[in-house]
């Protein structure tokens, strides 16, 4: 009689409270492969890589995402946010870096932000999703210290969100002067115009996608391109296939090499192929959506102007379950008034412009109402109102952006504050570049820069971001993050003086991605670097007695 077979489910989380399970299925004829239909999962888990809390220790893991399990049981974790990939074996408890480990950065010994990893055994290497650095990379498998390139400018692995998952300091500034990088040539039907745009997607190469609405069509504009390119629509108002009717949002769905367009006038939502696509298909009905976006997992979320909900449409359904909102037109917690943008973030809170309420709301997975995180304070122009809110991102930190659209102006709302303050737009309406007339959309790009759909100026605006010089690299620190009481020297601690091993009344110091630490080094007159580990610095600036000499 045979044996009975274990498969072994492994998932990674950011949570260090959930790990991975085991299943017990009946014997199989073929390889592993195959679930069966009466298959069943225990339902706690067992941690095999990590759960240590986040950080850079042999045991501990920080942001994982993808994964690989070999025959042996043996597990390869792309380590995102530590920028490694880290292997497992069978019941140990801490894991070995086989790749990366480095610092980020894009030398052939480093990664940045791998996404996910597998093992190609036929070549006794890793095939690794480096995706910050938008390349491929094979590594050795064995006693590997660096990898090759083998494809070149893919961001393998991207959520496709609003806007890139990026983290935006809280001290963060835009310039405010604004640069027109599509329209802005008058309302029109050229291809260098549009006309009443409303949502737009950036690309991760700073292409964007303008739903050009009273054009009826979606435009792809390239990164300082002069005219746009029509991927979707432009042939007439109407609902055949090859038309749209005043579309009011859309977003790239990578995975499938799509668009997702909300086809607003006839009520549905359309999957249009990026490539030479001439006509789209209708992959949800009857809905007067507004603004949409999509998870990790390929959920669809769509606001329903005639419920006044925001709707989840899982991969392959046709109807919707309401997670926001859904209890009829009004302005109680469990209520919304005409939704227009929607938001979800890493947790899979919802986030919405309740745009006849004058406020953003906040519901959390399986809430059954939600909360105020801007505005609600009725019409108006001061910094704790919201006058008719459109498009929002939120960041990381739970931060709110959001387009004040009758105050002409865009907003930034810290989390858990009362009141918000304006990024762009404090000059008034108009059709300066310092200025917005009724903007709409609104997205990032990977690099912090905010564009804005000026709605009644037929233009998109880009505002460069002006980050303030960091005393240290931009992390989060959790509110229940514990230091150890005693110290390591790092730098200096051999008494003062003027050696390469010694500091003299040190005083400023940034530390670098790599832990290499830059010391102010004043009575000595010098700037002075130590890598991680070093017993001595090296003199980089100074060092050449007091004076005031360039050198």
């Amino acid at each position: 009689m045979e044996e009975p077979v274990w498969i072994n489910v492994f998932t990674t989380t950011r949570d260090p409270g959930k790990s991975t399970t085991g299943i017990n299925v009946p014997p199989l004829r073929a390889p592993a492969i195959d679930i069966l239909p009466n298959a069943r999962w225990q339902h706690n888990g067992t941690t095999v890589g990590g759960g240590n809390s986040q950080g850079t220790g042999p045991n501990q893991l920080f942001d994982p995402s993808g994964i690989y399990v070999d025959d042996d049981q043996t597990i390869y974790v792309a380590d995102r946010a530590n920028n490694r990939i880290v292997k497992w074996k069978l019941d140990a408890k801490s894991g070995q870096v086989v790749a990366g480990g480095n610092g980020r950065g894009n030398e052939t010994s480093q990664l940045w932000y791998p996404s996910d990893v597998i093992v190609d055994k036929e070549r006794d290497s890793l095939i690794i999703c480096d995706h910050a650095n938008e390349r491929v990379v094979r590594w050795p498998l064995r006693n590997g210290t660096s990898g090759e390139t083998i494809i070149s400018k893919i961001p393998c692995w991207v959520p496709p969100l609003r806007a890139p998952a990026i983290d935006i300091l809280p001290n963060a500034r835009w310039q405010h002067t604004g640069t027109t990088v599509a329209g802005g040539n008058s309302q029109g039907t050229g291809p260098n115009q549009l006309f009443d745009p409303s949502g737009i997607y950036v690309d991760d190469d700073q292409t964007i996608y303008v739903a050009d609405r009273a054009n009826n069509r979606i435009v792809k504009w390239k990164l300082d391109a002069k005219s746009g390119q029509v991927v979707a629509g432009g042939n007439g108002r109407g609902n055949e296939t090859s038309q749209l009717w005043y579309p009011s949002d859309v977003i790239v769905d990578k995975e499938r090499d799509s668009l997702i367009i909300c086809d607003h006038a006839n009520e549905r939502v359309v999957r249009w192929p990026l490539r030479n696509g001439t006509s789209g298909e209708t992959i949800i009905s009857k809905i007067p959506c507004w603004g949409l976006t999509m998870d990790e997992n390929g959920s669809l979320y769509v606001t329903d102007r005639n419920t006044h909900a925001v709707k989840r449409y899982r991969r392959g359904e046709s109807k919707g379950t309401v997670i926001a909102g859904g209890n009829g037109r009004g302005n109680h917690f469990n209520q919304l008034n005409d939704p227009r943008y929607v938001f979800i973030d890493q947790d899979h809170s919802v986030y919405v412009s309740d745009f006849l309420n004058h406020r953003v709301m906040k519901w959390d997975e399986g809430a059954k109402q939600g909360i105020v995180v801007a505005g609600g304070k009725g019409t108006g122009n001061s910094l704790t109102q919201l006058f008719f809110p459109e498009g929002l991102v939120v960041d990381r930190l739970g931060t709110v952006y959001v387009v004040d659209q009758s105050n002409n102006r865009i907003m930034r709302w810290m989390k858990g504050a009362s009141q918000g303050n304006v990024i762009v737009g404090e000059n008034g309406p108009g059709k300066q570049l310092d200025q917005l007339r009724w903007p709409v959309g609104l997205s990032f790009d990977r690099y912090g820069n905010l564009y804005v759909v000026d709605w009644k100026n037929h233009r998109i605006q880009k505002f460069k971001i002006e980050v303030p010089p960091l005393r240290a690299p931009a992390i989060d620190i959790h509110s229940n993050a514990r230091w150890q009481h005693n110290g390591i020297t790092v730098a200096g601690g051999n008494s003062q003086g003027n050696e390469r091993n010694q500091l003299f009344y040190p005083s400023g110091i940034y530390v670098d991605d790599d832990q290499t630490i830059y010391v102010a080094d004043r009575a000595n007159n010098r700037i002075v670097k130590w890598k991680l580990d070093a017993k001595s610095g090296q003199v980089v600036a100074g060092g050449n007695g007091r004076g005031n000499e360039t050198s």
